[in-house]
């Protein structure tokens, strides 16, 4: 598989990676590295009683998301209660547009060491990054355009807020992104990757069993190198990612790997 994207060369590939806990490491810099929804959730600006409610959310759901004796179809009910309750939360509190470039001026949000280079090598190669998260878009495009580059090859597919005409947040557009659904939103999604077609050859980063849904049914599943970042469980939860990836790295926040791929995928054009 390796060889065959080597040989394809740059021409040949996409990329697609899911966002927090892929894009960015647990740590950075000796301190943790926040989700998108903690980077809200631990804004200092949104009242105690709301970061009180969304920790005790956040500490029930996530213990059943990376549960490994539970199914996909036994999480997912729960997943769609998490988001749903997250949300509501999160609505009451009067955020508004100028809160996620706050929040995330004064956080320790960043990519895996390295990224600045890769993005730039990327867009210097003209290989389009898919930024696919069930976290929120506004906060992954805000992150970009304040602490790296936006280029025009990176495209984000993820849960985008909405606000009204005088910049609070009010709802979330259109049906909700979790982790295990986003099959669903790739399918929906088919006219970007019907415009490369071409691209068969596919890198996709995941650090979750549902990341693993987005190729599912499409043309360039069987042309996908799948790399998987294990950070939870890992001895429970090993077989079932080596199961599912073709390389496993665990508890590793370095974004080295891909870098040596793209470098050499760039090189043999």
């Amino acid at each position: 598989m390796i060889d065959n994207h080597i040989q394809g060369g740059p021409d040949k590939l996409q990329i697609i990676a899911d966002f927090d806990a892929t894009m960015t490491p647990m740590t950075y810099r000796g301190k943790s590295v926040p989700s998108c929804h903690e980077l809200i959730e631990t804004f200092p600006r949104l009242p105690d009683w709301y970061r009180e409610k969304a920790a005790k959310i956040k500490d029930y759901y996530m213990a059943i998301e990376f549960d490994p004796h539970l199914t996909k179809e036994e999480k997912l009910p729960f997943m769609v209660e998490w988001w749903s309750k997250a949300r509501e939360l999160l609505i009451s509190c009067s955020v508004v547009r100028s809160d996620i470039e706050a929040a995330i001026k004064s956080s320790n949000l960043y990519l895996r060491e390295g990224s600045s280079k890769l993005l730039g090598k990327l867009y210097e190669s003209d290989i389009p990054l898919l930024v696919f998260s069930a976290g929120i878009g506004d906060v992954i495009e805000q992150l970009f355009r304040q602490r790296y580059k936006l280029y025009d090859n990176i495209h984000i597919i993820s849960n985008w807020m909405e606000f009204n005409h005088e910049g609070m947040l009010v709802g979330f557009k259109g049906e909700t992104i979790h982790v295990f659904n986003k099959n669903t939103h790739a399918l929906s999604n088919a006219s970007y990757f019907d415009s490369l077609r071409h691209r068969h050859n596919v890198i996709l980063l995941g650090d979750s069993l549902g990341d693993l849904d987005i190729i599912e049914g499409l043309s360039t599943e069987d042309r996908t190198l799948k790399i998987g970042y294990l950070n939870h469980h890992v001895e429970a939860n090993l077989p079932k990612y080596k199961d599912g990836y073709d390389i496993v790295l665990a508890e590793e926040d370095s974004i080295e790997l891909l870098q040596l791929l793209i470098e050499n995928i760039s090189n043999s054009s």
